[in-house]
C-alpha cells in the first residue's frame, strides 16, 4: 500500500491533467480490499470444537494482522486507531454496495457482489 500511495502522490499533477487521478484513488480502495480480504483468507480456520465436525473459517481476526498486512511494504508501523479507521471505512464501503437503491440502478448484489437471494 504504501508504494501504491507513494506512486499516486508522485504522479499526481500528471494523473490529474489527464483526468485519471479519480479512477487510480477508487484503485487504492480496491487494492486496500483486495488485501484486507487475503489477511481473511489467510486467517485459516477454527479447530473442530468435537471430534467428526467440520473446520469453520476462522470470523474474527485480531487488528495487529490487518496493520501487519498494511505496513508490510512500507517498514512504518500504524497505530491501531488508524487501522481501525481504515477497517470501519471498508466496512462501511462494501455495505453500501449491498443496500438496495431506490433509483433502480444495479447494487452489488445485483452485480453478484453479495450472497443474499436474488427476488
Amino acid at each position: 500500500m504504501h508504494g501504491f500511495d507513494l506512486a499516486l502522490q508522485e504522479g499526481e499533477d500528471h494523473f490529474v491533467k489527464r483526468r485519471i487521478y479519480l479512477t487510480l484513488e477508487r484503485g487504492r480502495d480496491i487494492a486496500l480490499r483486495n488485501l484486507l480480504r487475503k489477511v481473511f483468507i489467510a486467517g485459516g480456520f477454527e479447530e473442530p470444537k468435537a471430534e467428526g465436525e467440520k473446520a469453520v473459517r476462522r470470523t474474527r481476526v485480531p487488528i495487529a494482522e490487518f496493520a501487519a498486512a498494511i505496513s508490510l511494504g512500507s517498514q512504518e508501523v500504524l497505530e491501531t486507531d488508524e487501522v481501525e479507521c481504515l477497517l470501519a471505512n471498508m466496512i462501511y464501503k462494501v455495505s453500501l454496495l449491498s443496500l438496495p437503491l431506490r433509483s433502480g440502478i444495479a447494487t452489488g448484489c445485483c452485480l453478484g457482489v453479495c450472497n443474499a437471494p436474488r427476488r
